[in-house]
């Protein structure tokens, strides 16, 4: 996933060592929220985690405060895309230039099809696997295999090609050889899994993982150029020792340092007893090769800094002191400088770790730098284990790109994420993607389309394989390979393996370097096979592969591609060619029928509409369109609240871990009492409850707006909706501040079946739907069950319809909220509703929820492969979001409402695809929407557009563990406030007739939270954070921005943990 598969924060959990309490501290850029890379209008990926806390963390865009670890250490960003020393790099010149009015020839003139190499090589990435496999026996699978609960799962199709890829891709590799007798292999690191090498097991490990495999005699004497990946220098575990299995926790920084240094010298100095042909001299150097007058240099980088699955993962050693912790590793994303599970809490050997390995780049940067512009090379390639843009915040990206564009550089080849991609750069530089060459299972591939990069070509599905190079004068060819229909596999027995032979798709032309100057890109190959290859029968998921659905791209941002999943449902190559299109097969084979609004799995058109941009090269100041009046002395004439995600589950005891449900982050079915974040997370729907009351005696608000997500898990049932409205409602929302206000709610994923089976609504037992007739009655009992409730309480609970319409007026201020239907959203949207795999994987023997993510119609955890039950579904949830549209459109036009609300579940550009994002942008554009409000994402974040529409994210409101916001810029709108860490709370809405005064509220100081003893606790009140003026509809309409608050606080606040 990668959205997609990803600029930081101020504040972490750090333990006190004094009195031995957790609490959150201080740093100068640490991370603590999950965050996308954000790449200038660019794609981004999850590269941070949440810190162990729900306390709230604030972050106003571009902080710039200081401050320090209970080590008094100024520590960068555990993920920071801006703790780098390499150049700053506005990023102008990488842009795309408007084409020339008079069209001039770039590439070379000669055929490149008719070109005759003059000497090729050969690339792979991600190689080297662990040891200890013994042909028979699933014993020690390592790195090669998905595991369940520390086992590998012989029923899956993929098992039967994983166990023993390494020796399957070397193979292949060689086969290639044969023919093309390379004259040097690249490796893009990650030569030795899990942790690299120790001085007592180095001979050893090369002989195993390296000698052996790679022991043909088209491959011997072949030098092999390599650089180091983050798991050659530890990993994610810890860093000292001298072996495999007995790496052990540094004694302190100095150890530290010497061992990663030795991490790193041990591959350095190995010497090959084949013809020397390991390569590894520095973590930079060149390799020059030149023949028949054609020479490529190679320059060999590390990049190890990067911001994902990079230095903060090697330098926290989370792995290592999880286990020393008894704590899950599964975690380790979201640890931080100074968490325990960081170096120990160490902040001061995290820096020197961080600063050592940001010093290995900077160098690299800097002879590169030098040597390239001295280059006089026909083609000039960097070899290296990252990619700009998959693994690097913004700064990092636009310096490397900056590198390669100035220098000439032809192709940047990286492993890291287990596939295989091609990226072209505006200016001429082809980024390759090449990771899954067997070390490790691989993955789904990532295709980002940015301001700067164009995306071409990624394979789908699991794929193993590697690059082919072949250079001439004029043209680099550079070739996808892998296995071809011959092949089959026989799982963890290697001498059942009957042998194939080689495929070769994806293939690009690159031209030299004087072209490539020019601007040239070269061409795709004639016969490029570039949409489907003939996979062994053996590795396919599905015996039947349909054409549509070949993969999965959710949350695709216009402008800020983020491409989160890409997901196939066959293992070898599936691969697409960007701008290609197909339709989805049903299982009868006809083509699927939709509504005009796209399906969940669509990406969509991700060109930017310009006509959501301002004119270019504007200089007007839009805040002088403000109202002149002063927002800090309003007062309000109505006010309201909003909250999101609010219904937790039934059947939790005070004093009892039983019946966790949706409250807390569980391992298995039991919650972690040594975790902070429990303390708070057990009764969390009760704490938000207590201070909306105080807030409500305060405000005396005539609307709650809530924003779905009612009744986690699955919504409700005939037999249960009224214990559910009674228990988790009715009795939670009980003070008299809130009791007879209204609520004016829409419809979440979850109240609509989540991703568990959807039929027996009536009964509220849940199960397999028959038929889609079935299916369609049960989705509509579950919308019915909430739209015809009748509160006691002077009937506050509102939902009339998919689509409606709720105004409230005082005096002469008017508001209007217009309640739609978005769960045709993307992002856990009508597609996992549809699928019900959470019901579905239940019957596949070792199936894990955790593949929910990739379900896909056709294959049997989504809908039972029922293609047709899931087309109905699908179709049904996108006519809500059809006629939610329509109506709105119709209805905002005609509103004269001073302010004008839309109140929904999913957000556009966090949950959509272009496509519906534009769509619902628009919506807001030319009726000119004041605010949209929606939960979903479990957090609180505030972004504003070019146009006036303010967009917030309100989704902790305590129905279930809440999680860390997500921070967007893009072309259509920019971030400006993100509330880090996992902390609770909802909004406070204030109306005077010029504005609207929007506030996050959470717990103040004064809380002391028990965990699970709901009557231990110790109230406090509400603390206020994040505020924003926002203007009225006259002046919205001419692109009025609005002003922060003073009161506005986007530091920390909240209840320590203790």
């Amino acid at each position: 996933m990668y959205t997609i598969q990803p600029s930081e924060q101020q504040f972490v959990l750090v333990r006190d060592h004094d009195t031995k309490t957790l609490y959150l501290g201080d740093l100068a850029r640490p991370s603590t929220k999950r965050k996308w890379l954000i790449a200038a209008g660019v794609g981004f990926l999850v590269v941070g985690g949440a810190v162990g806390a729900t306390v709230a963390l604030l972050q106003k865009k571009s902080p710039s405060p200081t401050g320090g670890s209970t080590d008094a250490v100024e520590i960068p960003s555990a993920s920071s895309a801006n703790d780098t020393t390499l150049p700053a790099v506005d990023g102008s010149d990488l842009l795309e230039k408007p084409s020339a009015t008079t069209e001039v020839p770039l590439n070379p003139s000669s055929d490149p099809e008719t070109a005759k190499a003059a000497f090729s090589m050969l690339a792979i990435g991600d190689w080297g696997s662990t040891t200890g496999k013994e042909s028979g026996t699933n014993n020690n699978p390592g790195s090669c295999c998905v595991l369940y609960s520390d086992k590998v799962n012989p029923g899956e199709e993929r098992f039967k090609v994983d166990f023993w890829s390494q020796k399957h891709v070397a193979m292949l590799l060689a086969k290639s050889a044969e023919e093309l007798k390379p004259v040097r292999i690249l490796g893009h690191g990650d030569n030795m899994y899990w942790n690299g090498v120790g001085s007592k097991d180095v001979t050893y490990r090369f002989t195993e993982t390296f000698e052996n495999v790679y022991n043909q005699p088209a491959l011997k004497g072949i030098k092999w150029l390599n650089v180091a990946g983050n798991h050659d220098i530890g990993g994610s575990s810890f860093i000292c020792g001298d072996k495999d299995n007995s790496f052990r926790e540094c004694k302190d920084t100095a150890e530290l340092l010497a061992t990663l240094d030795e991490r790193f010298d041990l591959q350095k100095k190995y010497e090959s007893p084949d013809g020397k042909r390991w390569v590894m001299r520095d973590h930079y150097y060149v390799e020059s090769f030149e023949k028949d007058g054609v020479s490529v240099d190679i320059f060999n980088i590390d990049t190890n800094h990067a911001d994902s699955h990079g230095a903060r993962q090697v330098c926290c050693q989370c792995f290592g002191y999880s286990g020393k912790l008894g704590l899950p590793s599964k975690t380790c994303d979201s640890v931080l400088a100074g968490d325990v599970r960081c170096a120990g809490g160490n902040a001061a050997m995290y820096k020197a770790c961080m600063d050592k390995i940001e010093g290995w780049a900077q160098d690299s940067y800097t002879q590169a730098a030098r040597d390239l512009k001295a280059s006089t090379a026909t083609f000039k390639i960097i070899n290296t284990h990252y990619s700009p843009h998959y693994h690097m915040g913004e700064p990092k990206m636009k310096a490397w790109y900056k590198l390669c564009k100035d220098h000439g550089v032809n192709a940047w080849f990286n492993g890291h994420t287990h596939a295989f991609n091609h990226d072209i750069a505006n200016w001429g530089t082809h980024f390759f993607e090449n990771g899954g060459g067997g070390g490790i299972y691989t993955k789904s591939a990532n295709g980002a389309t940015t301001d700067y990069v164009k995306n071409q070509w990624m394979a789908g599905g699991f794929p193993y394989g590697f690059m082919e190079l072949s250079f001439s004068a004029d043209w680099l060819k550079v070739q996808f390979a892998t296995f071809d229909q011959a092949w089959r596999f026989g799982g963890n027995n290697l001498d059942a393996t009957v042998q194939g032979g080689l495929r070769r798709g994806h293939c690009w032309f690159l031209p030299n370097a004087k072209a490539a100057a020019l601007g040239a890109k070269g061409v795709d190959m004639t016969m490029s096979p570039d949409d489907y290859l003939q996979e062994p029968t053996a590795v396919l998921d599905s015996s039947k592969p349909q054409t549509g659905n070949r993969k999965k791209k959710i949350l695709l941002a216009v402008g800020g591609v983020v491409v989160v999943a890409v997901v196939a449902t066959v293992i070898a190559v599936v691969v697409t060619k960007k701008g290609s299109s197909s339709t989805g097969s049903t299982t009868d084979g006809t083509a699927d029928k939709s509504t005009s609004v796209p399906s969940s799995t669509s990406g969509g058109n991700d060109t930017i509409d310009t006509s959501l941009l301002p004119p270019k090269n504007e200089t007007v100041d839009y805040t002088k369109f403000n109202p002149t009046s002063d927002p800090e002395s309003m007062t309000p004439a109505l006010t309201m609240l909003a909250i999101g995600d609010w219904g937790g589950t039934p059947d939790k005891v005070s004093g009892s871990d039983l019946n966790p449900g949706s409250c807390c982050v569980v391992y298995g079915t039991k919650t972690n009492p040594s975790e902070a974040r429990y303390k708070v997370d057990f009764w969390a729907q009760n704490y938000v409850a207590a201070i909306m009351a105080q807030s409500a005696a305060q405000l005396k608000p005539v609307r709650i707006l809530g924003h779905g997500d009612n009744f986690y898990w699955d919504g409700l049932g005939g037999t249960d909706k009224a214990s559910r409205f009674a228990n988790t409602f009715e009795a939670v929302y009980s003070d008299p501040a809130l009791k007879n206000v209204k609520w004016v709610n829409v419809l979440g994923n979850h109240d609509i079946g989540g991703a568990a089976y959807l039929c027996g609504a009536e009964t509220a037992e849940f199960k397999k739907c028959a038929n889609a007739d079935e299916l369609l009655k049960n989705l509509r009992l579950r919308v019915k069950y909430q739209t015809e409730y009748t509160s006691p309480n002077s009937g506050r609970w509102l939902l009339k319809d998919h689509y409606y319409v709720e105004s409230a007026t005082a005096g002469d201020v008017t508001v209007d909220i217009f309640n739609i239907d978005t769960n045709y959203a993307d992002n856990h949207g009508g597609m996992q509703v549809c699928c019900q795999c959470f019901g579905y994987g239940n019957d596949i023997p070792g199936f894990a929820h955790s593949k929910c993510e990739d379900a896909q119609p056709g294959r049997p955890e989504c809908a039972g492969g029922d293609v047709g039950m899931y087309n109905a579904c699908i179709n049904e949830i996108n006519s809500w979001g059809k006629d939610s549209i329509k109506q709105a459109a119709r209805d905002i036009e005609a509103s004269k409402a001073d302010f004008k609300i839309i109140n929904t579940h999913y957000s556009p550009h966090h949950h959509m695809s272009p496509d519906k994002q534009k769509e619902l942008f628009k919506l807001t554009k030319e009726h000119n929407v004041q605010l949209f409000m929606n939960g979903h994402t479990h957090a609180f974040s505030h972004d504003t557009s070019s146009w006036g529409t303010h967009f917030i994210e309100n989704g902790g409101g305590g129905g279930i563990y809440t999680k860390s916001g997500n921070a967007l810029s893009n072309d259509y709108v920019k971030n400006v406030w993100v509330a880090g860490g996992n902390p609770y709370g909802f909004f406070e809405l204030s109306f005077s007739k010029d504005w609207l005064k929007a506030q996050w509220v959470t717990f103040d100081k004064s809380w002391d939270f028990k965990g699970n003893n709901l009557e231990g606790t110790k109230k406090g009140g509400m603390a206020r954070g994040h505020c924003w003026y926002i203007p009225s509809q006259s002046y919205t309409s001419k692109g009025a921005p609005g002003i922060e608050c003073k009161s506005s606080i986007n530091t920390p606040i909240g209840a320590p943990l203790g």
